[in-house]
């Protein structure tokens, strides 16, 4: 039976699993959330904006198998980049190329292999080569996982 037209969605939140919550933590912290623990060290928060994202501590969790994804519509797509590839900032952010579908999208992935796409609309474009990549490869993704194409790089556009 399909909801009724009267059921409101109001937002979503992906839960993350990792493998060290404080390690987490830290690394939601230095991409600009604010983070809070519950459960004795075993589940946390990390919110920035009206965005959330649970952390949840697994055992055994295996970040090659069992890394999870979550899409952030931002205003600036280039800028939000800029500010993750900072040095101090772990794990690995890609910056946003053109897709076919007018969106600007980069890639965050984080220390234990969970994958942040985020887009903005193409009203700003990279600056040259040196920003942009054409996809993500199977390095990245992981492993049993396949790489996604994320759009043409500056040198590759007519």
């Amino acid at each position: 039976m399909a909801p009724s037209p009267s059921t409101q969605l109001t937002s979503i939140a992906p839960i993350f699993a990792v493998t060290d919550l404080r390690q987490a933590m830290d690394h939601y912290e230095s991409l600009g959330f604010e983070v809070k623990e519950y459960d004795s060290g075993g589940y946390g928060l990390a919110k920035r904006n009206d965005v959330v994202i649970h952390l949840t501590a697994q055992i055994d969790f295996d970040p090659l198998f069992h890394a999870s994804a979550a899409y952030l519509y931002v205003e600036d797509a280039v800028a939000l980049a800029h500010e993750w590839r900072q040095p101090n900032i772990n794990g690995r952010t890609l910056m946003p190329v053109e897709t076919s579908y007018g969106l600007l999208e980069g890639v965050h992935i984080d220390t234990d292999h969970n994958v942040i796409r985020f887009g903005s609309p193409n009203s700003r474009v990279p600056s040259g080569p040196s920003e942009t990549v054409s996809r993500v490869t199977p390095l990245d993704w992981p492993r049993g996982g396949r790489p996604f194409e994320l759009g043409r790089p500056a040198e590759q556009r007519l």
